[in-house]
């Protein structure tokens, strides 16, 4: 005999199962099957009892799904998918008819179900004939753990659907809810409450509305007609019972009271119905008007039912840590390959179980990937007050609040979250030296650092931290060649070396680590090209390599990189609009295809490119005004737009949209002002306006806009005199006053003369700048020498 193994889910779990019901049955009721299955989908369980704490959990509203066996019925062996399905349906619906007590496989889902420790959840519905004769040996008898179908009889719960054909019988409804009901809904008279529909019955057994008592059918029914019955006495027996107690009040009478009074004596009446001795003698007591006597009674019988509601609240909270970490599971498996249902699962699992460390780490890193800051930064926070979570989950909190600090442009605070986090992880690593994952964190801690320092100007402080983080990530690489994670954490540590190595100038280089980055990557994606990860990996450092590409002149070939990136991102924005991340990256690509484009003097298609980066920017600018980072980049898209306009002469286009770039340059500047990054935006963005209005002839205006441009710059270049581009944007405002002040213009083009040779020995101009050196010169050249005029000059 085929042996079962026994279910270790609970009944308390029943909220939980994927299926409500199964329902087995011969193939012979196929029909009566299909429509039971259709009434069971679709019924609805009344509002007034929809949410109600049972035990066996909340009711839900609906009871779907519920699982049809279709296997072939001709082996009497049960197929593996429908174990699975017997093991995750709460409740087993038989369709008892005399062909079923002849199945020999609805004889074995029955045993299956009930050796899975089902027995208690198992509900007849007769088609045909009467029992037990209908009724496979499985059901009529108990099953033991291991499937053996023992001689002991066993109790069923069953209900008629063969009467008439149509009518079907009422199942055991418990007798003080229907009492209860109809006295509310209509006390005046009798309600006669029978042929309650099957499927009705089957709900109520499979949503766990009712507790239901296991019964012999025949006599069930009888009893609910007696019952049904004097239903009309009773009513009357309560109101005489109402009139005697009032009778015998002595304090004042309140608003309301005797409503009050009838439904206490209703709700006595009731359980002393059901056999309650307590009640039963409470009841007789009030029939007495023995108040006092009755009190005591009444207390015991509230002292037990709070009880049990911290029983049943014990329970639920048992059923939530369960449901939470079916969610987790649920999160872990769909992370694989949908980061989107993992963010939901991990979200849910976190909401039942907002004290689970682990579940909270995953929430709210899937929440922060895609952009949804806020949310990431409840899940993070709530982490950190745990005292019980782990140095990684505590680590891995503080960097994330990290990351969200610096995409809202607080980048002191950021740094403070990234060097505590550092703290915790080089001590534990000191502590643990043997524990990978402990290293691991390091490593995300340095990388952090030096992305906070490079943010802040500090290039050369920030290089020394990714050096750091370098070295651990190679060693755990070179450790487990196989894990993909620490494979990808060595594909990072090169990219943010190439990020230092480019604004250093050095572009070759640069680009050589972003080649490492890119093989790492590849390799990566070929063994696993559903990982959204690594493709939003590959479209990065594809972008990347197309920045440097366009820096050397190499155009067509840079275009080539930014495509290929813009296919990979729009593949992911499509497939998840609400990954705002995603959305970003399709932004800078568009960007970054524009300027190859306008490198080129394709102007036109460069502002379409423009456009759709500005769109994509100003939706995602308006979906969260204080994400500092989007503000940013629709600033920027304004500043491409209007460089476009300026390049066509478009003098009064330019202005409006460098103007609007400067408020929102000038608001982010305002918030952090030691962020260098939102300085130089500002230097930029007084450099354009003034670029517009002194082409309009605007003079007043145009000059002053420029001196606060070079103001910033060279505040800038001189606190750092290795960051490229600060030094190329002091040269540009240096030739830009030497046209502005006649005066001075030897004094300006010199020094931007000297600065550009400076940093064209050291290797540091760009290809695409290399005509700076003998363009100022030529400038010079044609200013004469000191105290002579040009040639030509009158």
């Amino acid at each position: 005999m085929r042996q079962y193994p026994a279910g270790a889910r609970q009944l308390s779990d029943a909220s939980f199962y994927p299926y409500r019901a199964f329902i087995s049955y011969s193939h012979a009721d196929s029909a009566r099957c299909e429509w039971l299955h259709g009434k069971l989908e679709s019924y609805r369980v009344p509002r007034d009892l929809v949410g109600r704490i049972t035990k066996d959990g909340p009711v839900p509203e609906r009871l779907a799904p519920v699982f049809r066996d279709r296997t072939d019925f001709s082996t009497g062996s049960l197929q593996k998918q429908t174990l699975d399905a017997l093991r995750q349906s709460q409740f087993l619906i038989v369709i008892a008819s005399p062909r079923a007590a002849a199945s020999e496989y609805v004889n074995e889902e029955i045993r299956a179900f009930k050796a899975m420790g089902g027995a208690g959840r198992v509900c007849a519905l007769i088609a045909e004939g009467v029992p037990p004769d209908n009724f496979p040996p499985a059901l009529r008898f108990r099953v033991d753990p291991d499937g053996t179908i023992t001689d002991e009889k066993e109790d069923v719960l069953a209900g008629d659907l063969s009467k008439d054909g149509e009518r079907e019988a009422l199942i055991g409804l418990p007798y003080d809810y229907v009492w209860m009901r109809d006295v509310q809904a209509q006390r005046k008279r009798t309600i006669v409450y029978a042929g309650a529909g099957a499927a009705f019955a089957a709900a109520a057994a499979a949503a766990g509305v009712f507790g239901w008592e296991h019964f012999d059918t025949t006599r069930k029914v009888e009893r609910q007609e007696v019952a049904v019955a004097g239903q009309g006495e009773r009513i009357a027996n309560v109101e005489a019972i109402v009139q005697k107690l009032l009778a015998t009040q002595t304090a004042q009478a309140a608003p309301g009271q005797r409503e009050a009074v009838r439904g206490a004596v209703e709700s006595v009446a009731t359980g002393a119905a059901q056999g309650d001795d307590r009640l039963k003698q409470a009841l007789a007591l009030l029939k007495d008007g023995k108040v006092a006597e009755a009190e005591p009674l009444l207390r015991a019988e509230a002292a037990d039912r709070e009880k049990r509601i911290a029983q049943l609240q014990a329970q639920i909270t048992d059923d939530r840590k369960a449901a939470a970490a079916a969610w987790r599971n649920l999160g872990a498996i769909a992370g694989l390959r949908d980061p989107k249902k993992a963010r939901e699962a991990y979200a849910k699992a976190a909401e039942l179980e907002p004290d689970n460390a682990d579940g909270l780490a995953w929430a709210g890193w899937y929440h922060l990937e895609p952009g949804d800051i806020s949310r990431a930064e409840q899940f993070y926070t709530r982490l950190l007050e745990i005292k019980s979570a782990t140095d990684h989950l505590r680590i891995w909190a503080l960097l994330g609040l990290g990351d969200i600090k610096s995409q809202r442009g607080q980048l002191l605070d950021s740094l403070q979250r990234y060097r505590e986090a550092f703290s915790i992880a080089d001590r534990a690593v000191k502590a643990e030296p043997e524990k990978l994952a402990l290293r691991r964190d390091l490593s995300a801690s340095y990388e952090r650092i030096g992305n906070a320092l490079a943010t802040l100007g500090n290039i050369d402080e920030a290089l020394r931290n990714y050096h750091q983080g370098f070295i651990i990530s190679d060693d755990l690489a070179k450790t487990d060649t196989d894990n993909a994670l620490w494979q990808r954490d060595l594909s990072v540590a090169y990219e943010r070396i190439g990020d230092v190595l480019a604004t250093k100038g050095d572009l070759v280089e640069a680009l050589a680590k972003y080649r490492n980055d890119l093989a790492i990557i590849e390799r990566l994606v070929k063994s696993d090209r559903t990982n959204t990860q690594l493709q939003r990996d590959l479209g990065v450092v594809q972008n990347k390599i197309g920045l440097i590409l366009t820096s050397q002149g190499s155009f067509e070939e840079a275009l080539k990189n930014f495509r290929a990136s813009l296919a990979i991102r729009n593949n992911l924005a499509q497939s998840d609009p609400s990954n705002t991340q995603w959305q970003r990256d399709v932004s800078l690509s568009h960007e970054k295809i524009g300027e190859a484009l306008i490198a080129q003097h394709k102007l036109s298609e460069a502002l379409e490119e423009y456009r759709d980066s500005l769109s994509m920017r100003d939706n995602l600018a308006k979906a969260d005004p204080n994400n500092a980072l989007w503000q940013r980049d629709l600033s920027i898209a304004y500043q491409k737009i209007g460089d476009v306009h300026y390049a066509t002469g478009q003098y009064s286009d330019a202005l409006t949209n460098y103007q609007t770039e400067l408020t929102t340059a000038k608001r982010l500047a305002e918030i952090d002002p030691s962020n260098s990054q939102w300085q130089s935006d500002l230097s930029v963005a007084y450099g354009k306006v003034s670029d517009a209005l002194l082409a309009q002839e605007i003079l007043p205006e145009g000059l002053e806009s420029l001196r606060k441009a070079f103001v910033i710059a060279d505040r800038l270049a001189r606190s750092d005199d290795t960051n490229v581009p600060w030094q190329r944007l002091l040269i540009s405002f240096y030739v830009k006053l030497s046209i502005a002040d006649k005066q001075k213009a030897r004094e300006y083009l010199t020094k931007a003369h000297d600065l550009a040779v400076h940093l064209k020995e050291r290797r540091r101009l760009a290809l695409t700048d290399a005509w700076m050196v003998e363009d100022l010169a030529r400038r010079l050249s044609a200013l004469g020498t000191p105290n002579q005029r040009p040639l030509g000059d009158n």
